[in-house]
């Protein structure tokens, strides 16, 4: 100190120190803020890299990607994929191996000329009951003049034309075949195509004796085809393109019930 009178000295005094009570919120605040960081540190360190088979909210929040159904494409000119392609054609149905269409017009075993009573037991055995069986009329055929009453007897896709000079003495002259598309069954020329193949197929089974005729008057979609067999002609009917099918096939005698005349 200095014997100065007039000078006042003032001991430096420290600034009071912060209480034990004033730092202690402080300090609880920052531990529970820093264990909540540590908290959602371990919850997302087990959703990104814990096993995705449980079944976690990002798994809930996520659906999966919808299945698209199996679809054929066809590979496009150049690479690439094409668009899918298009239904196939139904097959056609079962061949009737049991009754081949004779050029003759007859049917299975049996030649033109076999009795009416025995050939439609026959089909009517393998095809069922006809669905129509008229009454004989008076019609002459084409085969023979004398042959002036004549019976049809029809199934769903199958005529038979029986005729005879009476009722009681009716005999298989002619048939005719249609084959619709989707039809369970259909029917072979003998030897030959069925009827609803390609119009192509008969022109390969029978190049040289197939006579391919013009339009059908007055239906621009129709095309004639005759195939001459030594046995008789056989008429196919079907569409003009190349890849038609033949949908309907006449073979033996046409009585004038039929004549010009179609199903």
């Amino acid at each position: 100190m200095t014997d100065d009178p007039n000078l006042l000295i003032l001991d430096p005094v420290a600034p009071p120190a912060p209480t034990a009570g004033r730092r202690r919120p402080r300090v609880r605040r920052a531990m529970a803020a820093l264990a909540t960081l540590v908290a959602a540190a371990a919850t997302l360190a087990t959703v990104t890299g814990g096993d995705h088979d449980d079944h976690t909210a990002i798994d809930d929040e996520v659906p999966p990607a919808p299945r698209r159904p199996a679809v054929a494409v066809a590979p496009a000119p150049g690479g690439g994929v094409a668009e899918a392609a298009a239904p196939a054609r139904p097959p056609p149905g079962p061949v009737v191996e049991e009754l081949p269409l004779r050029a003759d017009g007859g049917l299975g075993p049996f030649t033109a000329g076999a009795g009416r009573e025995e050939v439609v037991a026959l089909a009517s055995a393998i095809l069922g009951t006809p669905g129509t069986a008229p009454e004989p009329q008076q019609a002459a055929c084409a085969a023979d003049a004398a042959l002036t009453v004549t019976q049809e007897t029809e199934w769903d896709d199958l005529v038979l034309t029986f005729a005879g000079t009476g009722e009681d003495d009716l005999h298989l002259v002619g048939w005719e075949a249609l084959a619709r598309r989707d039809a369970p069954r259909r029917f072979r020329l003998a030897g030959g195509p069925a009827i609803g193949d390609p119009m192509t197929a008969w022109q390969a089974a029978y190049g040289p004796v197939l006579e391919v005729h013009d339009r059908l008057a007055g239906d621009g979609g129709q095309s004639r085809i005759t195939v001459h067999l030594a046995e008789g002609d056989v008429a196919l009917f079907g569409g003009a393109r190349a890849s038609a099918f033949a949908y309907l096939a006449r073979g033996g005698a046409t009585c004038a019930a039929r004549a010009g005349g179609g199903r």
